[in-house]
Formats: structure tokens, C-alpha cells, sequence
């Protein structure tokens, strides 16, 4: 598990730009927001910033808010049930996210 987290959110959001947004993958999180309740989400990121967690963790710190779907696993199983329905995270009311493994 990659902990993608950045502590800082001083920078401005940078919207995803058009030629970003036909290259994104899906990629499975766990959320923790700053309450402590934890969530597992489906979310878009661009495949560019998957080659280093760094680079990613300041996309994560740029982004005001961030569309997913919650799912869940049961176990290693390969199946997984995803949300329909998009949930619209804001980012300051989070404090750690971390990429599950597959």
C-alpha cells in the first residue's frame, strides 16, 4: 500500500487539462478523512503521474475536489462491488490517501 498523502494544501487547483483527460486510469484508494473514518474509492487519475508517487501525491494535493465511486472488496476476491453512484470527495476534509494494492 503506497501512501499517497501530501500535507500540504496551499497550492491552487488545477483543473485537468483536455489532453489529460482522455489518458486517465482508474485507480483503487483508501481514504481516510480527518474524522477517521475510512473508505475505499475507484477514482480517475492521469496514467502520466502513475510512474512516480511523488509526482502523484502533488497532483492529489492540487485537486479542491475529486469525483469517485466507493467500493468494496472482500478480501483478495477478485470481485468487487462499485458504486453506481459518483461521490464528490473534498479534499480538505482529508487526511491520508493510500493506493490498495491489486
Amino acid at each position: 500500500m503506497t501512501n499517497l498523502s501530501v500535507d500540504s494544501r496551499d497550492t491552487v487547483a488545477k483543473p485537468i487539462s483536455s489532453e489529460i483527460k482522455s489518458e486517465l486510469e482508474p485507480m483503487e484508494v483508501l481514504i481516510t478523512f480527518n474524522d477517521g473514518a475510512r473508505f475505499q474509492f475507484r477514482i480517475l487519475v492521469p496514467v502520466s503521474l502513475r510512474k512516480s508517487d511523488t509526482e502523484l501525491a502533488s497532483w492529489f494535493s492540487q485537486q479542491t475536489i475529486i469525483p469517485a465511486h466507493e467500493f468494496s472488496r472482500s478480501g483478495h476476491a477478485p470481485d468487487l462491488c462499485v458504486s453506481e453512484s459518483v461521490t464528490f470527495i473534498n479534499m480538505a476534509n482529508v487526511s491520508q490517501i493510500r493506493e490498495l494494492p491489486l
